[in-house]
């Protein structure tokens, strides 16, 4: 895993290669997505994804816990396949920790595609991140971002969350 020489929250590899992205994005680009919509907040369509699907990914996402962040987590991985089409975002600074027995506590997101305009995965603190196709990004859940609009064409990823138990 790689990091940014000056941001220690967010790691990530190069992991998928262009022949797996397309695969992923061919299988499931027509399925019959659920509308994640609040115009406000967020807008794009997502489909459930077994994240056993990409070889090594359950692993690569707990080597990189046990490497860099030593979080409590199950063997829980709540993972989608999101379509983000011209305009759809997820434009509201956010985290993904959520208040339940079992907490989201890594995030995650492999960018399927860098074929669009707009569509950028920013962070507060440190920007626009570049857009590598087939890089795996792992993050506290509880680390503020956003999905800028996407301007041109259509955005696809995979992203999730590693589970675990209530924080302490």
């Amino acid at each position: 895993m790689q990091t940014t020489n000056k941001c220690l929250d967010l790691r990530w590899i190069d992991f998928l290669n262009e022949d797996q992205c397309a695969e992923i994005i061919t299988r499931y680009n027509n399925l019959a997505m659920l509308d994640n919509l609040e115009e406000e907040k967020r807008k794009c369509k997502i489909f459930p994804f077994n994240p056993a699907e990409v070889d090594k990914l359950p692993q690569a996402l707990y080597e990189a816990n046990n490497i860099f962040y030593e979080f409590d987590l199950s063997k829980n991985i709540e993972c989608y396949f999101g379509r983000y089409d011209e305009n759809d975002h997820f434009n509201t600074w956010h985290i993904d920790s959520n208040i339940v027995s079992e907490q989201r506590k890594l995030s995650f997101s492999i960018l399927l595609n860098n074929d669009f305009t707009g569509g950028e995965f920013e962070t507060m603190e440190y920007g626009k991140l570049e857009k590598k196709k087939g890089r795996l990004l792992v993050f506290p859940s509880f680390y503020p971002h956003k999905v800028n609009p996407v301007t041109n064409k259509t955005r696809y990823a995979i992203f999730g969350f590693v589970l675990g138990p209530a924080w302490r």
